[in-house]
């Protein structure tokens, strides 16, 4: 009899491991989708600015730095001003998984990378901004799963795992409006968005900018 458990415990965390597996590589996946997008997203704002600067030599077009407006310039100043204080991308919830890389809760034998952070929250919670912007894409990384990135100057915040959303790309967003409805998984019976910000290429820890 111990025999048999011991054999559907293996089982089933050979099951859990490829359950990790699939998410990870869905997550790789949705990373190059948002690299993607964030680099057009520079791109274009430096090829204005060349155009601008009527092809001066000192404008780089394919710089990882990117080139801002007078009024994308006070955005990104406020936006970095306000680190630590930002409001959550839901009203209420508990940090799942934390940035960076580290053993995944599930099993402590896989590890997991996290360009984000993880907030379980309750079922029918709403995505909200955390800070004023303008929506750059809507993403469909899997059948469930639906992600909004937003830009606030060269800062950019990424919301997934979403069920249905209620922006379009080009959208003027404020903080706190909300932006659609969180993904309830019934087979783990949780409700988790997926938050990630950055700056340009740069990878941030989400947790050292959100209010306390």
């Amino acid at each position: 009899e111990l025999n048999a458990q011991l054999a559907q415990l293996k089982k089933k965390e050979g099951a859990i491991k490829q359950s990790i597996k699939d998410k990870q590589a869905q997550a790789k996946k949705f990373q190059k989708q948002i690299d993607d997008i964030i680099a057009e997203e520079i791109r274009k704002a430096n090829e204005r600015a060349a155009k601008e600067a009527k092809g001066k030599a000192n404008t780089n077009t394919k710089s990882d730095k990117m080139a801002l407006t007078p009024s994308e310039k006070v955005l990104s100043t406020t936006f970095s001003a306000n680190k630590g204080k930002l409001p959550w991308p839901v009203e209420r919830g508990v940090v799942s998984s934390s940035f960076g890389k580290h053993a995944s809760a599930v099993s402590d034998q896989v590890t997991v990378t996290n360009n984000g952070i993880d907030i379980a929250t309750t079922e029918n919670a709403v995505a909200q901004c955390v800070f004023e912007g303008v929506v750059v894409s809507v993403v469909k990384p899997s059948a469930t799963n639906i992600g909004v990135i937003i830009r606030h100057g060269d800062y950019f915040t990424v919301y997934s795992q979403l069920d249905e959303v209620c922006v379009n790309r080009g959208d003027k967003v404020k903080t706190k409006q909300t932006i659609g409805k969180v993904h309830t998984d019934r087979t783990e019976g949780k409700t988790e968005i997926h938050f990630e910000l950055r700056r340009g290429t740069e990878t941030l820890n989400p947790s050292q900018w959100l209010a306390k």
